[in-house]
């Protein structure tokens, strides 16, 4: 029992705020299930085959673009468990992963992403600086449709069990993310680089 009230007293709440350097591909992987509402749109379109149309070609990139997104409440967000995995990765060149993974919880499923550009998601399709169409490697080469945000920044809540993980050793972790690690997609070209800053905060425990 005292070890547990260690732990607990040891809780502190954290701010990560993190400011884009680089721009950040946005690819939500809910379209790879085939039950999925994009992925089921998608399938009626691919399932013509030749017999696709220009039109037809134009609305698959459409959608998939759309279903790329990261959406709450018609919002563009950035899971929080794409920051800390984002965390994780970096915090194993000193072999801490497990360490981040144990003493880092957050307080939200996601958190809003500030960018320049509409709000409105249609709006923000039919502005073409937000969107990226690129030849990747999938079972061959093929194009892919992605939201790309050039200038963005997003802020998550945490709390910290700082018995397990300092929160100077967070603070150094979150910067060290930012230069090597990155967030989201394409992140071996250098995409989804962030300056990071971390503070404390009052929560309740």
């Amino acid at each position: 029992m005292a070890r547990k009230n260690d732990v607990t007293m040891s809780v502190i709440g954290v701010r990560i705020s993190m400011i884009g350097k680089s721009p950040m591909l946005m690819h939500n992987g809910q379209i790879a299930d085939p039950m999925n509402e994009w992925a089921v749109k998608m399938g009626r379109i691919t399932d013509k085959g030749a017999k696709k149309t220009d039109a037809d070609m134009a609305e698959l990139a459409r959608l998939e673009w759309l279903g790329g997104l990261y959406v709450e409440n018609g919002k563009i967000v950035m899971p929080t468990a794409n920051i800390k995995k984002c965390l994780i990765e970096a915090a194993k060149v000193s072999r801490s992963g497990k360490d981040v993974s144990r003493s880092l919880i957050s307080t939200s499923i996601s958190v809003p992403l500030e960018y320049d550009g509409p709000k409105d998601i249609d709006k923000l399709f039919e502005n073409k600086a937000f969107v990226d169409r690129s030849i990747v490697k999938v079972q061959g080469r093929v194009p892919r449709t992605r939201a790309i945000f050039r200038t963005w920044a997003c802020a998550s809540e945490w709390l910290l069990i700082e018995s397990i993980f300092g929160f100077d050793d967070l603070e150094r972790l979150a910067n060290l993310a930012g230069l090597i690690e990155g967030i989201n997609d394409r992140r071996i070209q250098g995409y989804g680089r962030f300056d990071a800053k971390v503070e404390r905060i009052d929560v309740n425990v």
